[in-house]
């Protein structure tokens, strides 16, 4: 595993003595490449002036003659496009630049605007500049965003110049006002919100191309660009098409994407399993042929603000998802010695056994197995909003599904279809019809929400569905959901709490169907179905979750087991998916190769566990124990004691933030690609 090192050296002085003791660093500890910041965060006084820009480019070509003559690779990180944030900063008299607009009409004091021609071309210019320095790598920052531009409400996107378009493009004059209004309307989406996005992703192209082309000319093609990325789901919102701009970026073929997947600081397991999902679903949007370095970073740095274990633990999930490279933002910014913090190097150090053993066995080749959280890249063009107040209504969650399944033991794939699907939530209003019909070929779980939108919009008859409601909370007591019929080890009658579910759908049960739990009022009568399923004329099958956002339920071992049999229905007499079972926290990876089926378990939580391992994984599996920041261990997977159940057992405890990789003998060496 490659490490790459984010670092800012400040121009003065000691440019020299800094850029020698972090070649230093870098041999000593094996980072093969360092990727320099120009005035980030605390020395960023707002979007460079040409003499600054001067200034730092004096700088940069004086360490990177340092850094390159020790071995080491070196990249660029300008830490600006349109700018992240105001905090005090004010956009520099002799730029003049057009400044973001927020939805409400706030005006940014330092954030520049995509739609102003002056400043696309003052940015290509910044970029041609330094390409001149002969770069491996010149990232784009994650400020290449309409979004999160600090103290602007929502982000930025609604300047004069901006308006002046959408203007000229449907033929007439428009104000902020009534653009926001309309895109944001209730009900059916209004023509002008895809119309909006379209001009706003337009914008960025134009921006992407003169960035690559500025590039591409003052590096003489030596440079290719480097793309930094944040919730999928946010990007949504700005029209963005993964395809389109990765196109627009390709110098001779190639662009490397940080995708960003975890956070700043030290974090409870929830958020474990938004990062499995998320390096999955970016996966999606790019080539197999690109560099991938996910972002490992914390804020305020150090480990005082995360723990190595846990900045490890992220390491390994990248690597797990095929990175190429680790793109390590683990030191402050404020242009110190790298020396000063005595602690990431021998972090690196204790890393790099277990990340280079993950590497050799795990490609980006590699494909996902699981349910399939369906989710689309232009979903914010067509859900239906319910109050028009706010832009994040137009947000829709790629990882509901995936929360709720993953805590349950069971894998999922947001980047490869599978033959069991989930669609949660608003989404739905995103999903044709010919998408539909396909997933119902296999199985398709939805929850209450789901459905109901489903239904809404003419799709009962394909579901097999004739009714359905949504109980608002305050509308009802429902409090319990009881299991109809015995699951596992539990009897019928045992309960599970809802209490707190924002509503429940109230479906009927048609002739066959099997019901396998009921929602309970609190005096103990039964109000519907909590869990449900039947088989469809077409030959797959239908489960519906009465929950209008499962993902919130209170977990428990007992709706793990549920959850798992619900799944299994949906399987049919094919199982192809591996479930964990009996520890709560752990998350599961399936991958496939033309080989044979790889399980990997995660631990959440900050017990150790012991799970036991459920579906067709081969009898002679082994299992690797990866301890946080020590070296792989390789043990013999157990037989399930039980001779109904197939599977394996895990033979020892997985520590907190640690992994059991199970594989079949015949891949101990390596998992190759089909």
């Amino acid at each position: 595993m490659k490490y790459h090192l984010r670092f800012q050296i400040v121009p003065g002085a000691d440019v020299d003595s800094r850029a020698k003791s972090l070649a230093t660093f870098c041999q000593r500890f094996g980072v093969e490449e360092v990727v320099l910041f120009v005035a980030a965060e605390e020395w960023n006084n707002g979007l460079l002036t040409q003499n600054s820009r001067e200034e730092w480019k004096t700088s940069l070509q004086c360490a990177k003659a340092i850094l390159e003559e020790c071995g080491v690779t070196v990249s660029l990180n300008p830490w600006m496009t349109v700018l992240h944030n105001d905090t005090g900063r004010r956009m520099p008299a002799e730029l003049s630049l057009e400044r973001m607009v927020s939805p409400s009409g706030a005006i940014s004091e330092a954030c520049a605007s995509f739609g102003d021609g002056k400043f696309i071309a003052y940015i290509g210019e910044m970029y041609r500049s330094f390409a001149e320095l002969g770069f491996r790598v010149i990232w784009i920052e994650d400020d290449f965003r309409y979004h999160n531009h600090r103290p602007l409400d929502w982000g930025g996107g609604f300047e004069n110049c901006i308006l002046l378009e959408f203007s000229r493009r449907i033929g007439r004059p428009v104000s902020r006002e009534e653009v926001v209004k309309n895109i944001l309307l209730p009900g059916s989406p209004h023509p002008w919100r895809s119309q909006w996005m379209e001009l706003w992703f337009d914008l960025q192209c134009q921006v992407a191309s003169t960035i690559a082309d500025a590039v591409r000319e003052g590096s003489k093609g030596f440079s290719i660009l480097g793309l930094m990325s944040s919730s999928p789901s946010m990007h949504s919102i700005e029209g963005r098409n993964w395809e389109r701009l990765f196109s627009r970026l390709e110098i001779d073929g190639q662009v490397v994407h940080r995708p960003n997947f975890a956070p700043y600081e030290d974090t409870h397991s929830r958020f474990h399993s938004l990062s499995i999902q998320t390096l999955d679903l970016q996966r999606r949007f790019r080539k197999n042929s690109y560099e991938v370095a996910p972002e490992i970073e914390n804020m305020p740095f150090s480990n005082w603000a995360k723990s190595d274990r846990q900045t490890w633990m992220e390491m390994a999930l990248a690597a797990f998802s095929g990175a190429d490279a680790l793109l390590l933002d683990l030191f402050s910014f404020c242009g110190n010695d790298v020396n000063d913090d005595p602690f990431v190097g021998p972090m690196l150090t204790r890393s790099r056994p277990a990340l280079d053993w993950i590497s050799e066995r795990f490609s980006k080749e590699l494909r996902s197995v699981g349910v399939e959280v369906v989710w689309r890249e232009d979903a914010s063009r067509k859900i239906q909003t319910t109050q028009g107040k706010n832009m994040l209504e137009l947000a829709t969650d790629p990882f509901a599904a995936g929360h709720f399944l993953l805590r349950y033991g069971i894998p999922v794939s947001l980047a490869h279809s599978q033959k069991v699907a989930a669609i949660f939530g608003n989404i739905a209003w995103a999903i044709d019809e010919g998408e539909l019909r396909a997933k119902l070929d296999g199985g398709l779980l939805l929850d209450g929400t789901a459905a109901l939108i489903l239904h809404q919009r003419g799709f009962g008859d394909m579901l097999g569905l004739d009714n359905i409601s949504m109980i608002p909370r305050l509308d009802s007591n429902y409090s319990l959901e009881a299991f109809r019929i015995p699951i596992d080890r539990f009897d019928s009658g045992l309960k599970l709490s809802c209490n707190n579910q924002p509503g429940i759908a109230m479906v009927e049960p048609k002739n066959g169907a099997l019901v396998w739990s009921d929602i309970l009022r609190a005096d103990g009568t039964r109000l519907c179905p909590g869990s449900l399923g039947w088989d469809l004329p077409q030959g797959g099958r239908i489960a519906i979750l009465a929950a209008a956002k499962p993902d919130t339920l209170p977990p428990s071992y007992a709706r793990q087991l549920l959850t798992q049999k619900i799944i299994r229905f949906l399987e049919k007499e094919e199982p192809r998916i591996i479930a964990a079972v009996g520890s709560s926290h752990i998350f599961p990876m399936q991958f496939e190769t033309g080989k044979g089926r790889y399980f990997v378990i995660l631990n959440a939580s900050t017990d150790p566990a012991t799970p036991a391992i459920e579906g067709p994984l081969p009898m002679d599996s082994t299992v690797d124990l990866l301890r946080p920041l020590e070296a792989p261990v390789a043990w013999e997977a157990k037989p399930l004691p039980s001779s109904s159940r197939t599977g394996v057992s895990c033979p020892f405890e997985i520590p907190h933030m640690g992994f059991a990789v199970f594989s079949s003998k015949a891949d101990r060496d390596g998992i190759s690609p089909e």
